[in-house]
């Protein structure tokens, strides 16, 4: 497991994208309280992509990098699609949202170290994050509600695979059938798996 994140030639020219510097993203990506996880590819390929906010920007991007070296490869939009995922507006608001409420911890506890994320346990909570669409009148509306918990391991895949796992989506998406908001209008966009400070998103196709 890499030490901290580091950018590649290519992976720095990237910055310019955002008004963050080297280091505020370097921090940002070294604390897995500030970020989503989106998952990783599936072949030989060691790539993570994670959700981050930037206030600088009050906008979202996707930082892809190599899980084995932590090399940052490219910074990519938070509206960027291609290939498996595409990010609705509750991803977008749930990466603002760990980036506030990390923020706030940090203010009140009044320490500039990094957070090292504990060990992490085998339990993983699992929410569904609904979205009512907007309308002329009102902007789109994100609620969350608890779909139960799983052990890592109970669908044969690693945390950061969950994303990608189409078994467990159908498993806990089946469980959203039953919540009284479908029925107000919400659906549902998409998972959040909760396992100690790690938070991964997991889209769903519609």
């Amino acid at each position: 497991m890499h030490k901290g994140a580091t950018f590649t030639q290519h992976g720095h020219g990237r910055i310019a994208r955002t008004n963050l510097s080297k280091t505020e993203i370097v921090a940002i990506l070294d604390d897995p309280r500030k970020y989503v996880l989106l998952g990783r590819n599936l072949d030989d390929d060691p790539a993570l992509y994670k959700l981050f906010y930037s206030t600088f920007d009050n906008r979202c991007f996707v930082a892809v990098q190599n899980q084995k070296t932590g090399q940052v490869i490219t910074l990519l939009p938070g509206h960027y699609t291609s290939g498996w995922w595409r990010l609705p507006y509750s991803a977008r608001i749930l990466a603002q949202r760990c980036f506030e409420k990390a923020c706030r911890e940090d203010e009140e506890c009044g320490s500039e170290e990094l957070y090292r994320a504990k060990p992490i346990g085998l339990k993983i909570r699992v929410r569904g994050i609904f979205e009512k669409p907007h309308t002329q009148q009102r902007p789109p509306f994100i609620t969350y509600r608890k779909l139960g918990s799983m052990t890592l391991g109970d669908f044969g895949c690693a945390f950061e695979d969950l994303a990608q796992c189409t078994v467990a989506k159908r498993h806990f998406l089946a469980k959203t059938e039953g919540e009284k908001i479908v029925v107000e209008g919400f659906r549902c966009t998409g998972l959040l798996f909760a396992c100690g400070a790690w938070r991964l998103y997991a889209n769903i196709d519609r």
